[in-house]
């Protein structure tokens, strides 16, 4: 008797299953209690901070494949249909181009919540280099400075806590370890740095100016020598003079640059090529933390040599 009255109650109530009402409204009940949220992020750096923050608690989509660069994705519209579900989505704010605002306009996901990573730092210049072409007036790679990577996490922190207040200290504290990560990266970094006499950091690709600038460095690339008017034998002669004038012995080189004329210059002018991560395009499975670590030891040793 026990067993039907139960599904008596189940038939004359078939809602109650799935929501329930509070003040004279409906409200959805959680599918279950270990159920995720769903975040969308454009690239990968925005993918490494939710993550450091939101954990086993996050089901993160991002939406610029692997190897792509972020100027270069035009998205579709099957793309698209991942904000329409989406409780949050982070993009860093110059690299998608004009695309994310006609595309929250079309959604009609009125609970979404939108942060902009890059929204309160201090924006540099872009440098005068063939990236300029693709994001105009200022530099895009905010993501690779410790300072602006603890502005970028505690808002996206301060999002999750709105959509998940019931698990507010777990986010809390991801956010509090991961913030104490970064300041004890630049602690460490910024007494190495003031130990050596040399302050200019030679790069392929520019993206290291927020990072310079945090540590009292300056970025010079040379992106502009390697081109592909001229022979590649001229541009090693452009380049090792250019080493040789100015006492170079280290260039550090984006993963997964083309470096066919360095690898030349480091058999050739005896020039060490160091790698570093942008962690735009995704092309590893090294965590921020880790990644950046090795940039700053590859930086530093540029200049220890």
């Amino acid at each position: 008797m026990r067993s039907i009255a139960i599904l008596a109650i189940m038939v004359i109530f078939p809602g109650c299953a799935n929501d329930s009402t509070v003040n004279g409204e409906k409200q959805d009940l959680p599918k279950s209690p270990n159920s995720k949220i769903p975040v969308v992020v454009t690239f990968n750096p925005m993918k490494e901070f939710v993550k450091a923050i939101g954990k086993d608690k996050v089901d993160i989509t991002t939406m610029i494949p692997t190897g792509m660069a972020p100027h270069n994705f035009k998205p579709q519209k099957e793309e698209l249909t991942h904000l329409k579900t989406a409780k949050l989505f982070v993009y860093n704010g110059m690299e998608v181009g004009e695309w994310v605002d006609e595309a929250l306009e079309n959604i009609n996901n009125k609970d979404l919540i939108v942060v902009e990573a890059s929204k309160g730092v201090e924006f540099l210049e872009n440098p005068k280099t063939k990236v300029g072409e693709y994001y105009g007036n200022y530099d895009p790679y905010t993501w690779l400075s410790l300072k602006n990577a603890q502005i970028a996490s505690k808002d996206i922190k301060e999002a999750l806590v709105k959509i998940d207040p019931k698990n507010k200290d777990y986010y809390e504290k991801n956010y509090d370890n991961f913030f104490a990560d970064l300041d004890n990266l630049y602690t460490e970094y910024k007494r190495r740095f003031s130990q050596v006499n040399k302050k200019v950091v030679l790069t392929g690709h520019p993206a290291f100016a927020y990072l310079c600038r945090e540590f009292g460095l300056e970025q010079i690339s040379i992106e502009k020598f390697i081109t592909k008017s001229i022979p590649l034998q001229e541009e090693i002669n452009n380049l090792s003079k250019y080493f040789k004038d100015n006492s170079i012995k280290v260039v550090l080189v984006e993963n997964g640059e083309n470096i066919d004329i360095l690898n030349a210059l480091e058999r050739d002018a005896a020039i060490e090529v160091k790698t570093t991560y942008c962690m735009e395009k995704g092309q590893s499975d090294k965590s921020y933390i880790d990644s950046m670590r090795i940039n700053l030891d590859n930086i530093y040793e540029s200049l220890a040599k």
